[in-house]
């Protein structure tokens, strides 16, 4: 478990390492962020960072001030600085106060991956080499965190975790019941220690007393809040008084954050609460089909994945006649099969929504083939956006939305007149053959060469020549990006014989040659 803190008081770089770093793979799985020293220094008081990446130069308090505050409180985190050129100045202090790196100005993606890789290594180095990991020398609240996440982790004697939970002060006493809790939020808090007081609040836990029960919780991540508890079984059963204060929490949003709780079995040693917490975890994942803003208790069956077969056919042909009413009817229907058999989130259920959003988008290139490569994007960014999601409801309001959007581009859209639908995808096809023209693709439709030209033209803006030659030049352009094929293999394969008429087009069309192009957009 790997907690970072970014401080810097311009926002847009603050937020852009927040988006733009993929902190999971560096082996981070906390992560806050902070505008000034001040504000950072408050959050490390619940926070408790293993590394602070920061900015040297802000207004009020600078980087190497709060570090210092930070390097006394905090011995065992790591410091990272960010500085510019003309910050020289400061990186003596950085070097006393004992920072682990420093990142130059403008930040390098790459540089500060490096930087954080390596003191992510030392941090699992250090723990590595203690004899007890449970008792760290860094102070009261850190050795409690450490204790929760021992015991979570499991796989210690009954005899040796309760001596430890007893001296790290996580439980004052031994109790008869234990219970471990996830609170899954439907996005990252960027508060953690404003949203954990904002639920304590909402759920009124501030009303019992440590005398009748322990009660402690951490992030394990930004979107999970874990908490353990202990007490008489009256009090954490399932209908329980504290149970069902932090159940009646989760019916509201939480500092503009919708949640779901899930709750593990309850236990009576320290040794099976990593059992608990298992059950808790299992639990979660219902929210699936539940939806947000409730709660799962442990015990979860085993389902059978209700995936009938020819659903996706019957998704592609529905698509095809555009019939709005009827895709959110199959939708529903088994999206009301799945939550039946209680599916949760599993590689068989995200390859089978995958696979219907990419039938959604193979339909948007099918009515808009002359935006293939605007629609490769979008696809690639819905991919994405869908493997996010986290509930049934959720992913069947996002594939009704991308389907409410393609017909109605459709019905906006006059150039999708049937017969134009079908010339343009034969361009897309045949626009390889040098001698593709007018007569055949009137042929091919039953149509004159005139009448067809005129109704194109009427329908698109575009000769069908133009047309052509622009489907031409965007496939050239795809085919430019690839090293492997040599410009005259380019010309051949969008239908021109002759390179040099090729390039003459070509530069008219994109204002450079081929070669121009080529230098500037290699993949």
């Amino acid at each position: 478990m790997i907690s970072l803190l970014i401080v810097d008081d311009e926002s847009a770089a603050r937020n852009g390492m927040l988006r733009h770093i993929d902190w999971k793979a560096l082996g981070v799985d906390m992560i806050q962020a902070a505008a000034s020293g001040p504000e950072a220094i408050g959050i490390c008081e619940n926070f408790l960072p293993d590394i602070v990446l920061s900015d040297i130069r802000m207004r009020g308090m600078n980087g190497v001030e709060m570090c210092r505050i930070l390097r006394e409180r905090y011995p065992a985190c790591r410091i990272i600085f960010i500085s510019g050129y003309s910050d020289k100045e400061y990186l003596k202090a950085a070097i006393e106060i004992g920072a682990t790196d420093y990142v130059e100005k403008p930040v390098d993606k790459e540089v500060l991956r490096r930087a954080v890789q390596k003191a992510v290594s030392s941090i699992l180095e250090e723990r590595r080499s203690r004899k007890d990991p449970a008792a760290p020398p860094e102070g009261k609240a850190y050795i409690k965190r450490e204790t929760f996440f021992l015991l979570l982790r499991g796989g210690e004697q009954e005899g040796e975790l309760r001596q430890i939970a007893l001296e790290s002060g996580l439980f004052p006493k031994v109790y008869s019941c234990l219970r471990a809790c996830v609170l899954y939020l439907s996005e990252n808090a960027v508060n953690l220690t404003k949203f954990r007081e904002a639920f304590y609040e909402a759920a009124g836990l501030e009303k019992f007393s440590k005398e009748d029960c322990a009660l402690y919780c951490e992030f394990w991540d930004n979107r999970r809040l874990v908490f353990l508890i202990g007490g008489d079984w009256g009090l954490i059963e399932d209908a329980g008084q504290l149970m069902r204060s932090l159940i009646g929490a989760c019916s509201r949003q939480i500092d503009g954050i919708r949640v779901f709780l899930g709750a593990g079995e309850v236990v009576h040693l320290l040794s099976e609460i990593q059992h608990s917490y298992q059950t808790a975890h299992e639990a979660e994942k219902t929210v699936f089909y539940r939806g947000w803003s409730g709660f799962a208790l442990h015990g979860r069956r085993p389902f059978p994945l209700d995936l009938q077969e020819g659903i996706t056919e019957e998704f592609r042909q529905k698509l095809q006649r555009g019939r709005e009413g009827e895709i959110e009817g199959l939708l529903k229907e088994t999206a009301s099969s799945l939550q039946k058999s209680e599916a949760v989130q599993c590689p068989l259920l995200q390859s089978f929504y995958y696979g219907l959003l990419t039938e959604i988008w193979k339909e948007y290139l099918r009515r808009f083939p002359e935006q293939r490569e605007t629609l490769g994007k979008r696809s690639e960014e819905d991919t994405s956006r869908l493997g996010a999601l986290d509930t049934l409801d959720a992913i069947n309001d996002f594939l009704l939305s991308r389907v409410r959007e393609m017909l109605e581009e459709s019905q906006k859209d006059e150039s999708n007149h049937p017969v134009i639908l079908r010339v343009t995808r034969l361009i897309w096809q045949e626009y390889g053959k040098s001698d593709l023209s007018v007569k055949q693709l009137a042929d091919s439709v039953y149509l004159t060469p005139t009448y067809l030209s005129g109704l194109f033209k009427r329908k698109t803006g575009k000769t069908i020549s133009e047309y052509i030659t622009s489907v031409r030049m965007e496939k050239a352009k795809e085919l430019l990006r690839d090293p492997q094929f040599k410009l005259y293999h380019v010309s051949e394969q969008v239908g021109y014989e002759d390179p040099g008429y090729f390039a003459k087009i070509f530069k008219k069309q994109t204002g450079m040659t081929p070669s121009e192009y080529r230098e500037n957009n290699l993949i």
